[in-house]
């Protein structure tokens, strides 16, 4: 039986009590949205609730399923061997020889291996290639960051490292890519990694700069001028020529669309970088932050993850801050309680991540409340309701169908 969940306003910014939901919520129409998610298996399902489709079968775990540009394909990780793999999360061991990289038509159709031992993957931004790394014995020939261009089937060995991370420019023309290098100087010890830019249809290095960042990964901004350096303590700023503009100690930084700007944590605090050259400000909007601010693609919003009390082991809980700018366009620092998870961090689990809808309308959430109803929660910014999918069914790796 399917029922009115309680519905909460939100665009007047009140706080939302959440109460164990058990029922759906379904509205009279989808609107062409469509989330992705994982639960074992790979699902789609309408925002609405309508058209639950299961594209993937058996009992053996497939993970971090993530739409090709244009959603036309989807990629997923699969673990063949079903070891240390739970629903939701991939299975690490040495390398990668535990996963395998498989694509798909977003109907579920034309299932196609890709790489027998790889679990990092990344869609280029404009067309149907997917660059992946694959962990095959390392120093072998398979071994190394590979292009497929699935339209014309033709794989391009692009370098035989970038062991830690590899990222698209924004034009689809270029990979960065990290490799971790260590060894002692006369004087110090050196702990970081190796960047380079490579063409992604030569292969041709075009760039390339030892860095003192340990174990850091790389990201293009949206308009491909700056690369980001980051780890779990340090963000790193250069223009996309390998110069150094700016550091700083944070983590979970995220680049906002179409913007020189940059959310991250440090320490309790969400601030935002705003990369102008040859000024570079940062903003405090927030000290209630723990993890995980995600920008809304029109940014105009941030949700970000605190606990309910800074000084106990209590509930996740999400926070909304909404741009509300004077006329030299500084952002107000109030921020609003709109949600809570019962999973608690004190028992060792990571918070639920959040997903923006392409244009901003919903926001989609992991569900879970600890010994009750699970799902797939989404928030409707145009109307100020919330809706719970999926009751009893956990959901993981949720993302939004783009919208063409």
């Amino acid at each position: 039986m399917r029922a009115k969940v309680a519905i909460f306003t939100l665009l007047c910014l009140i706080s939302l009590s959440v109460f164990p939901l058990s029922v759906i919520s379904v509205h009279a129409q989808t609107n062409g949205y469509k989330l992705l998610f994982s639960n074992r298996n790979i699902f789609t399902i309408n925002v609405d609730g309508t058209d639950l489709t299961q594209l993937t079968s058996g009992s053996i775990t497939k993970s971090n399923p993530t739409w090709s540009a244009d959603g036309a394909y989807i990629a997923y990780v699969y673990n063949p061997e079903g070891i240390g793999a739970a629903p939701g999360h991939v299975a690490y061991r040495r390398s990668e020889d535990l996963n395998q990289l498989w694509v798909m038509n977003s109907d579920g159709s034309n299932q196609q291996l890709i790489a027998s031992r790889s679990s990092r993957f990344q869609w280029s931004p404009i067309d149907h290639r997917i660059a992946y790394f694959d962990g095959t014995f390392v120093n072998s020939d398979q071994s190394g960051l590979w292009v497929l261009d699935l339209a014309t089937q033709q794989r391009i060995k692009i370098t035989d490292v970038g062991d830690l991370g590899f990222a698209w420019s924004p034009d689809g023309k270029f990979l960065v890519t990290t490799t971790g290098v260590m060894g002692h100087g006369p004087d110090t010890f050196f702990n970081g990694v190796i960047l380079d830019i490579i063409d992604s249809e030569t292969t041709e290095g075009t760039y390339s700069q030892q860095i003192e960042c340990a174990d850091c990964i790389p990201v293009w901004s949206p308009d491909g001028s700056h690369i980001m350096l980051k780890n779990q303590q340090t963000v790193m700023l250069l223009t996309n020529t390998g110069k150094l503009i700016f550091q700083i100690d944070g983590s979970d930084p995220m680049w906002a669309f179409h913007s020189h700007k940059v959310a991250l944590i440090n320490g309790q605090n969400l601030e935002v970088i705003e990369l102008e050259e040859p000024s570079i400000r940062v903003r405090r909007l927030s000290d209630k932050a723990l993890f995980r601010p995600v920008w809304s693609p029109d940014n105009t919003k941030i949700i970000f993850i605190g606990p309910n009390n800074l000084d106990s082991s209590d509930y996740w809980r999400f926070y909304l801050v909404t741009r509300v700018e004077d006329e030299r366009g500084n952002w107000n620092s109030a921020h609003t309680f709109i949600y809570s998870s019962a999973v608690g961090y004190g028992e060792g689990t990571f918070p639920l991540p959040v997903s923006w809808s392409t244009d901003s309308r919903y926001v989609a959430m992991e569900h879970s409340m600890e010994g009750g109803s699970k799902g797939i929660t989404v928030f409707d910014f145009s109307t100020g309701e919330q809706t719970l999918l999926l009751p009893q069914q956990p959901a993981y790796d949720i993302s939004w169908q783009p919208l063409n």
